[in-house]
């Protein structure tokens, strides 16, 4: 998202401004989240991936268990736990592009899970 941002309100002053006082110079700034608004993603993002770890670790416990025991299932959501791991432990603060897309991504994936 950008807003549009009248520099002479923000008290910029440039070169340009100098030159033209009566003009006014608009720049696009990106609307910038506070740290605790960009904690809150994070900590959303960690918990989808940490509620679908538990799903298939569930999953995997139940094959595990099956008689006769389902090892390729086993194995499936092992790996799926393994993949979601990674994932979970390479979020970042600052690194906002794979937080939305983890929302994005594994929220529709809880919800559904859950809505069950």
């Amino acid at each position: 998202m950008n807003s549009i941002v009248d520099t002479q309100l923000l008290g910029v002053q440039n070169a340009s401004q100098r030159l033209a006082p009566d003009l006014v110079h608009r720049v696009a700034l990106p609307i910038m989240q506070t740290t605790t608004e960009r904690l809150a993603r994070l900590e959303t993002a960690q918990e989808l991936i940490g509620l679908l770890i538990g799903v298939h670790s569930s999953a995997s416990e139940a094959a595990f268990g099956a008689v006769p025991r389902d090892v390729a299932a086993v194995e499936r959501e092992d790996a799926a736990v393994s993949s979601l791991s990674r994932e979970l432990d390479s979020l970042r603060l600052g690194d906002d592009a794979n937080i939305e897309r983890v929302i994005a991504t594994y929220g529709p994936m809880v919800r559904a899970e859950y809505a069950r």
